[in-house]
């Protein structure tokens, strides 16, 4: 079992600066309150998405994907594990049966691609 610690190094290693420790999570959502994210990755590309699961597979840390925000309330001791915010140009998740892939903005096919939220539900669902 990896620790938090060593988890969030071997992401500042593959990902570096997209790497944050202690990140206030009230900017990130609709309330505006709540505590500190203990590690945010702030995903630009495919490859952080890959880089993140490659890193997190078989760590028994808590994960969670943060959407737009609105349906999240972060305790005020904070979030004790990774938050993964997808950035730049991903923009959307392409589902297929139990597989997952981000994907740069572009014309959405209906039922292929989802939202921010609808993003994280999905994720929180799949566990």
């Amino acid at each position: 079992m990896a620790r938090l610690d060593d988890v969030a190094a071997a992401l500042e290693a593959r990902l570096g600066a997209r790497v944050e420790r202690d990140v206030p999570s009230g900017p990130m959502t609709t309330y505006r309150v709540g505590g500190t994210f203990a590690v945010l990755v702030r995903a630009r590309s495919e490859d952080d998405v890959a880089a993140v699961g490659e890193v997190l597979d078989g760590a028994d840390v808590p994960t969670l994907v943060v959407g737009r925000g609105s349906n999240l309330l972060v305790a005020d001791a904070g979030f004790p594990g990774v938050a993964l915010v997808l950035a730049g140009d991903l923009d959307t998740l392409t589902i297929e049966r139990d597989e997952a892939r981000a994907a740069p903005r572009s014309p959405a096919s209906p039922g292929s691609s989802s939202t921010s939220a609808s993003r994280a539900r999905w994720a929180a669902r799949c566990g």
